[in-house]
């Protein structure tokens, strides 16, 4: 199985060397500019060191967080989801740095989607504009490096906007259920997401012209 893969990945660079070579330097860059010095770059600090607190208290006496941060605009408090997912993280063996580590391998996770955002769009050369943008953009390098709850918002916009074009693609009204869920989990993460709430009345309205036309059928 291996020997076919490798033969397939083989004929595909035979085939586009120069689109290869740019992936393969873009992946290059990104890395680069995520892991090197990564320990004198992290940010411990703030709001980074409360939720790795917060987490690692939950995960040493197995507790699960019935809230979640404060909120800077208002007297409210978002949702634990974040916390518990910081808490299963912090099961993990790799020592202080564990939660950095996660969120830093995420963050790789993001540039695969958003190259499958821009292929989705109009083609792999979309796709490859679109991971050279994000392996560059100084607000996402600065994100992999760090926990607080701001960090995992572009990995679920992302997988929301793979969810409405799958929506457009297939029409499966499946999907817009699963549409609602990662924005209103991102929504009670942090507001930073709130203008998904565009993408949610995209999908409304592209429902309600489907429904119409399903029901005139």
């Amino acid at each position: 199985m291996n020997r076919e893969l490798f033969s397939f990945f083989l004929v595909k660079v035979k085939k586009e060397p120069f689109f290869f070579l740019l992936l393969l330097l873009i992946i290059f860059i990104a890395l680069f500019l995520r892991f090197y010095n990564y320990e004198n770059r992290v940010s411990v600090i703030a709001d980074n060191s409360r939720d790795v607190q917060v987490a690692k208290y939950a995960a040493d006496y197995l507790k699960l967080p019935q809230i979640g941060q404060f909120s800077s605009a208002g007297p409210f408090f978002y949702g634990p989801w974040y916390y518990w997912f910081l808490e299963v993280i912090n099961f993990l063996p790799f020592g202080f740095l564990t939660s950095w580590y996660a969120i830093s391998c995420i963050y790789l996770l993001f540039l695969y989607l958003l190259y499958r955002l821009g292929s989705e769009i109009d083609g792999k050369w979309m796709g490859l504009i679109a991971l050279l943008y994000g392996s560059v953009s100084p607000a996402q390098v600065d994100s992999s490096l760090s926990v607080w709850n701001p960090t995992i918002i572009p990995i679920l916009v992302i997988v929301n906007l793979l969810i409405l074009i799958s929506f457009f693609k297939n029409n499966n009204f499946v999907k817009v259920f699963f549409l609602g869920f990662v924005a209103g989990l991102s929504w009670t993460i942090h507001f930073q997401s709130i203008l998904t709430f565009t993408v949610l009345l995209v999908s409304f309205f592209a429902l309600k012209r489907k429904v119409l036309i399903y029901l005139k059928h």
